[in-house]
């Protein structure tokens, strides 16, 4: 386990006010095993999404009801069209043109073409989640996923998009 995966762990137990076990956090190697083993730790249990929900309501109202989340954003959203969905929105969305040095340097996980509705969806919430709901009380294991997302982007730094459920923190974040 690196530095940055100890930093890392130590900002979670921190915020989530918790000690891992070290058997426990060695069996977790996705984003989403580590949102499980916290919500495990802090007794949530309510799979309610609604930030991805009304997010997504949003998003039909848009672009139209047709869009599903499983649709490539590519599909509706030009990379140059951002700074509009964000005046919408009222939130801040990461320009995806932004992270050009990523993709030269062979670091970005999740390719523009391929970034679905949902993935979008929740790199926004990741992205804005400090002011959508209160970060010190979780009450669902999405909230839980999003503020990990926030602190893995605060910490690390790596590219918001690629931090999804199913993304490995060593090999797809590269956090060592």
């Amino acid at each position: 386990m690196g530095l940055d995966t100890v930093e890392l762990i130590m900002e979670f137990e921190n915020h989530f006010k918790i000690h891992f076990k070290d058997e426990d956090i060695q069996k977790v190697s996705r984003v989403g095993e580590v949102s499980n083993l916290i919500c495990q730790m802090i007794d949530v249990t309510s799979e309610n999404k609604e930030e991805l929900d009304s997010l997504y309501i949003t998003f039909q109202n848009y672009f139209g009801h047709h869009i599903q989340l499983t649709d490539k954003i590519s599909n509706y959203l030009q990379v140059n069209n951002f700074q509009k969905l964000s005046d919408f929105l009222n939130l801040k969305i990461k320009n995806f043109t932004n992270l050009l040095k990523y993709v030269f340097l062979d670091y970005h996980f999740i390719k523009w073409e391929e970034l679905t509705v949902e993935e979008f969806i929740n790199a926004i919430l990741i992205t804005n989640c400090k002011h959508l709901f209160d970060n010190n009380s979780p009450k669902t294991q999405y909230q839980v996923y999003l503020i990990i997302g926030s602190i893995i982007l605060d910490r690390i730094g790596c590219p918001v998009y690629d931090i999804q459920p199913y993304a490995s923190i060593t090999k797809d974040l590269r956090i060592d």
